[in-house]
C-alpha cells in the first residue's frame, strides 16, 4: 500500500470518527456554524477614467481570495448600476463546506463576456484599499480603476 493510500485511509477514519461523535451528541449539544454571521461588506464604485468603458451587458464579479489557490468566495452581479453595495457571505464560497473566515484580498471585476475565470483583456478591475481584509469587516470598498491588458 502506498503512503498516499495510507494517509487517505487514516484521514477517512478521522473524518468518520468526528462524524460519529457529532451524531452521537444528539440535540443536547448544538453545533455552531463557524460561518454563521461571517460577512464582508462594502461599496464598489468606478473611477471616472474607466466609466465610459462600462456596457449594460457587463457582469460584475466580487471576489475574495486567500494568498494561494482558487477564490474563496465569489458573487456575480448582472448588469450592475454603480455604486454597488455588496455583501460576501458563506453562501458565496466556491467550494461548499469551506470555512468563510480569515484574511482575504477583495477585488471587483467588470467582466465583458460574463464568464467566470481569469480576467481577460478589456475587463476592468479594482482592488480594495483595505489589504488584507478580514471576514467580518465592514466598509471594504473597491474602486474599479484599471483595464486588463
Amino acid at each position: 500500500m502506498t503512503s498516499r493510500a495510507s494517509r487517505l485511509i487514516a484521514l477517512f477514519g478521522l473524518c468518520s470518527s468526528a462524524f460519529l461523535y457529532a451524531c452521537s451528541q444528539g440535540d443536547s449539544a448544538p453545533v455552531a456554524d463557524i460561518n454563521e454571521g461571517a460577512t464582508i461588506t462594502g461599496l464598489i464604485s468606478v473611477a471616472p477614467e474607466v466609466q465610459a468603458k462600462i456596457q449594460p451587458t457587463d457582469v460584475l464579479f466580487v471576489i475574495a481570495r486567500k494568498d494561494v489557490g482558487p477564490p474563496l468566495a465569489v458573487k456575480k452581479i448582472a448588469s450592475p448600476a454603480f455604486p454597488v453595495a455588496y455583501a460576501l457571505t458563506a453562501s458565496d464560497v466556491m467550494f461548499p463546506g469551506t470555512p468563510f473566515q480569515g484574511e482575504v484580498r477583495v477585488l471587483a471585476r467588470i467582466d465583458k463576456d460574463g464568464g467566470a475565470g481569469p480576467a481577460q483583456p478589456g475587463d476592468l478591475e479594482g482592488t480594495a484599499v483595505k489589504v488584507p481584509a478580514r471576514v467580518g469587516d465592514r466598509d471594504v470598498d473597491v474602486i474599479i480603476n484599471r483595464e486588463v491588458k
